[in-house]
């Protein structure tokens, strides 16, 4: 059971949908439970394992049996990484949601950056390669190949 503040909120759910990410999940997830114990909000993460078929989810029941806060959801079978997103956002109960890729090509501290948007009214906030040539003062760090929440607006509206 995830740590919960003594009111039994969430502040934060961090969503990773994985298919065959034994081999990288791990330093995310180290990443992740260090941070976000640094921070001291209350916090959740659900791996979504979509039917992979290598050891991605004992790799994460491994971290979960000393991490509580870390949650195993499984599929049977592969349904894609949509599907696993929306499972993921369904099953979460944080006040905010966040989904990341499961290799940890975004840093899990660039959260701080999204928080600012939605703390400042925002209904949705999107990390994306493709908006920091044109919004230079928003950029995140160099190592961002891939988009935090880049597809969440699809997945949701194609539901």
């Amino acid at each position: 059971m995830p740590f919960r503040a003594a009111s039994g909120t969430i502040e934060w759910s961090i969503i990773i949908p994985a298919h065959n990410e034994a081999a990288r999940i791990l330093p995310f997830l180290r990443s992740i439970t260090s941070y976000m114990q640094d921070r001291g909000q209350p916090y959740e993460v659900l791996v979504v394992d979509d039917g992979s078929t290598d050891a991605t989810a004992s790799v994460v029941e491994t971290v979960a049996a000393s991490v509580p806060e870390i949650q195993l959801l499984q599929t049977p079978s592969r349904r894609g990484k949509g599907a696993a997103v929306r499972r993921g956002m369904q099953s979460a109960v944080g006040h905010l949601q966040l989904f990341a890729d499961a290799d940890g090509a975004t840093p899990i501290q660039e959260l701080a950056r999204l928080e600012q948007a939605l703390v400042s009214g925002a209904d949705l906030a999107i990390g994306s390669r493709s908006l920091a040539s044109r919004l230079p003062d928003y950029a995140v760090q160099a190592r961002l190949h891939r988009t935090i929440l880049g597809n969440l607006f699809n997945s949701v509206v194609q539901q």
